[in-house]
């Protein structure tokens, strides 16, 4: 190694221990001003060493990134360095002052409203940043490896890193990913539940027999579509799940059905709507998590397309995606679809549609338990269109319509389980006197059934012309009549939903009744 490339090593650990040592102090200075019970606390006091900690972290981090060029003797061409200083500033602002804004807003219940306000405004630009700024800087370092080179997938305990095509991993990035979710999916259900209980750990056994729940689930449901691969082997490799093999929608039954049933169990007198409602979306920000140990094993991707078409992606996903682990190297000028990376964002945006605009902004039209079925509703959704343009070796059942289906049934049960929610809780309203004589419910009922009675009918007839003019036969595409399909599902899904508020007229209807049958004294 040469001298400048050991300065770089030993500016790189330096760097990286003032912004550890930095980052802990700033979340200390936050833990002390939570545990902190005096009448008259100096709130700057406090804020000014947070701060302080925060910008020693940023640039601390960020020269830590820029040592890299010099100790991996790194060209420094102009857009690599301020690819490297932008994201580096953007993500270690982003990280360490959404970190501390998060500790200090949820945790330190004696902050003033305008500090509070002040705070919730720099989480949510945190928020907004920390993932597109990490890109960035990662961006500085991508495509040096140059032709044929990939990212590791792995640590193999004899040979160091591997790749997709050197080696077995011991311990793969697939499973730290997976791994990674689950603790996030966790760590975010906790903080909920210390927010309504005021109380830690309510979730811990829970989490303990869910997660192991959840990849029995997955690989059983593997098995199952995939039994033409196992029928001619050992049985044991039925057990193997290091050889890969893991359906995500069989494990969100297992660990959903298992994790209720716990939940119930050990937390006797907790809401378990609320429970539902707090966790089961966060499994779509787990499942964008696990998605990059796709990537690494640069698998459950899609087709070939012209690399030209995707140069705004981040390098080091581009130049990843040109290797797939089935169908080897992709012809010059082609990459293999990133379909994780798509995925991945939809998952999360669907949290965000369910947790934040459902769940907080349209709080008033949703039901306990509506967030938790929805997510059956969005990731079954978003399977539907995915599995069609994933290349077929990744598809489950040996003509890949398996998961496809399975996938229309998630949107429709989910939807059935959301009307019901509705029309049972409202059945209950009605029993327990509640107000149905409103004109709420009357003009509800009538211009609702209206408004998806017609989508439903406009839907299925779509369906059913769909489905009557195709030409070839069952096939995992987006042929017409698979769109058919499609189309025929949610008809009958709107279809269902013309039951909420047609129970709302319904009830209306009745309370009527049953005022004007009530004798008068």
């Amino acid at each position: 190694m040469a001298a400048g490339q050991i300065v770089g090593l030993v500016l790189f650990i330096l760097f990286a221990l003032i912004a550890v040592a930095s980052f802990a102090f700033g979340e200390y200075k936050a833990v002390n001003l939570i545990k902190d019970r005096r009448k008259n606390i100096d709130y700057k006091q406090y804020l000014n060493y947070v701060w302080i900690s925060a910008i020693v972290f940023t640039f601390a981090f960020t020269f830590m990134l820029y040592s890299i060029f010099s100790w991996n003797n790194i060209e420094q061409t102009w857009y690599r360095v301020v690819k490297c200083f932008l994201g580096g500033l953007l993500f270690g602002g982003s990280l360490s002052i959404g970190t501390f804004t998060f500790t200090l807003y949820y945790y330190c219940l004696s902050l003033p409203e305008d500090i509070k306000k002040r705070l919730f405004r720099y989480l949510m630009i945190s928020v907004g940043l920390v993932f597109p700024s990490f890109l960035l800087g990662a961006d500085a370092f991508g495509g040096l490896g140059g032709e044929g080179f990939l990212l590791p997938n792995g640590i193999s305990f004899s040979k160091g890193f591997v790749t997709p095509v050197s080696g077995s991993a011991n311990i793969a990035f697939y499973a730290v990913c997976i791994l990674s979710g689950a603790i996030f999916v966790y760590a975010l259900s906790d903080h909920f539940h210390y927010k309504k209980y005021k109380e830690h750990g309510l979730i811990d056994s829970t989490f303990l027999i869910a997660f192991p729940a959840g990849i029995i689930g997955a690989r059983i449901a593997y098995v199952i579509g995939n039994w033409h691969e196992f029928a001619s082997r050992d049985f044991w490799h039925v057990f193997a799940i290091w050889e890969g093999g893991l359906t995500i929608l069989g494990g969100a039954i297992a660990g959903i059905v298992v994790g209720v049933a716990w939940y119930m169990f050990r937390n006797k007198g907790k809401s378990i709507w609320f429970a539902v409602d707090v966790i089961v979306p966060t499994i779509l920000i787990a499942q964008a998590v696990g998605r990059w140990g796709n990537f690494f094993n640069c698998e459950v991707h899609g087709g070939l397309v012209p690399i030209d078409g995707w140069r705004w992606l981040p390098s080091f996903i581009v130049e990843n995606a040109k290797y797939s682990s089935v169908n080897g190297w992709a012809p010059s000028g082609y990459i293999y679809a990133p379909l994780f990376f798509i995925e991945a964002l939809v998952n999360l945006f669907g949290y965000f549609v369910l947790a934040h605009l459902f769940g907080i902004r349209l709080k008033k039209i949703t039901e306990p338990g509506d967030l938790c079925f929805g997510y059956i509703i969005w990731y079954g959704a978003t399977r539907v269109f995915m599995e069609p343009i994933r290349d077929a070796s990744y598809n489950m059942g040996s003509d890949g319509y398996w998961s496809w289906l399975w996938s229309l049934i998630f949107v429709a049960v989910g939807t059935l389980l959301i009307v019901v929610n509705h029309v049972v809780r409202y059945y209950k309203k009605y029993k327990n006197n509640g107000d149905f004589s409103s004109d709420f419910y009357k003009k509800n009922g009538i211009f609702g059934s209206l408004i998806t009675g017609l989508v439903a009918i406009s839907f299925l007839v779509t369906g059913i012309v769909l489905m009557a003019n195709n030409q070839g036969g069952l096939a995992i595409a987006l042929n017409p009549f698979n769109i058919g399909v499609i189309f025929l599902v949610s008809g009958i899904s709107i279809l269902l939903g013309t039951l909420i508020p047609l129970s709302q007229l319904l009830f209306h209807h009745w309370s009527h009744i049953k005022v004007e049958n009530e004798p008068t004294i």
